[in-house]
C-alpha cells in the first residue's frame, strides 16, 4: 500500500508488505499544530521518495545516517515518533543516542578529512620533488645536448679533414729481401714495411694530405733513394721527393 500526502492527520501503521500507511484520527488539533505536522509529514514523505525504500517509513538510524537530524528532532519534539512507525523498543533517550551517533559520524568525517588533508600534503610534496627533479633533468639534458653538439662539431671537422686525404702508391722494383719506407710525412718517426709481391716488387699504400714529402727506402738495412724518382738534397741528405695531389 502506498503512502498518501492528503487527508486528515492520523497515525501510521505497518502493512503486510512492510509499507507504512496513515489513517485518520479522532481528535482535533489547532490549525497551527496541524500545519506543522502536515509540513513534517511532507518532509518525511519526500525523504522516503528519495530513499532506497520509498514505501517504508524511515527508522531513526536511517535518518541519522542520512544526516537528517532535523527530522529526528522534529519527530521527537512532536512526541509522536512512535505512531509515525518507529520501532516500539526505541528508548525514550533516543534523542541522546541520536546525538551520540551524529557526533560519532562527525568525528569519523573529521578523521577522514584529516586523512585526506594529509594525503593531499604528501601529494603536493611529491609534486614539488618531481618538479625539482624535472628541472634537474632538463638542465642536464641541455648540458648533454651542448656537449654532444660540440663533439659532433669535432667529428664533422675530422671527417672534413679526412676527406682531404689522398692515397699515395709507392713502389720499389729493385732486387731485395725486405724493404722499408721512412719519410717526412710522420717526421721520420717510423719505418713502414713494404709488401713484396710474387713478382718481387715491393709496394706500399699511404693516406696523405696533398703536398710534397721527402721519403727514403731502407733496402736490406741500407738507406737508399730510387733513382727513377725526383731527388732532393736537404741538410746534407739525399732523399726522394713524393708529390701527393
Amino acid at each position: 500500500m502506498e503512502q498518501g500526502r492528503n487527508g486528515n492527520l492520523g497515525c501510521w501503521w505497518r502493512t503486510a508488505d512492510s509499507a507504512w500507511c496513515r489513517g485518520t484520527g479522532g481528535g482535533e488539533m489547532e490549525p497551527e499544530q496541524n500545519e506543522r505536522i502536515l509540513a513534517l509529514e511532507a518532509e518525511i514523505y519526500d525523504f522516503m521518495e528519495e530513499s532506497s525504500k520509498p514505501n517504508c517509513f524511515p527508522t531513526k538510524k536511517e535518518l541519522v545516517a542520512a544526516m537528517r537530524m532535523d527530522l529526528v528532532e522534529a519527530i521527537i519534539d512532536h512526541g509522536g515518533w512512535l505512531v509515525y512507525g518507529w520501532d516500539l523498543d526505541d528508548s525514550v533517550d533516543g534523542r541522546q543516542s541520536s546525538f551520540e551517533e551524529l557526533n560519532k559520524l562527525s568525528d569519523d568525517l573529521e578523521f577522514k578529512e584529516t586523512e585526506i588533508a594529509n594525503v593531499q600534503d604528501k601529494v603536493r610534496s611529491i609534486k614539488a620533488k618531481l618538479s625539482a627533479l624535472e628541472g634537474k633533468i632538463a638542465l642536464r639534458s641541455i648540458e648533454a645536448t651542448k656537449i654532444l653538439g660540440e663533439k659532433q662539431k669535432r667529428i664533422d671537422a675530422v671527417q672534413r679533414v679526412l676527406g682531404l686525404l689522398s692515397t699515395a702508391y709507392i713502389v720499389w722494383s729493385g732486387s731485395a729481401s725486405e724493404v722499408f719506407l721512412a719519410g717526412s710525412f710522420d717526421g721520420w718517426a717510423t719505418q713502414r714495411r713494404m709488401e713484396k709481391s710474387s713478382t718481387g716488387i715491393f709496394t706500399l699504400y699511404l693516406k696523405l694530405y696533398p703536398g710534397q714529402y721527402e721519403i727514403k727506402f731502407i733496402v736490406d738495412g741500407v738507406w737508399m733513394v730510387d733513382t727513377r724518382r725526383p731527388i732532393v738534397h736537404h741538410s746534407g741528405f739525399e732523399n726522394n721527393l713524393l708529390t701527393v695531389r
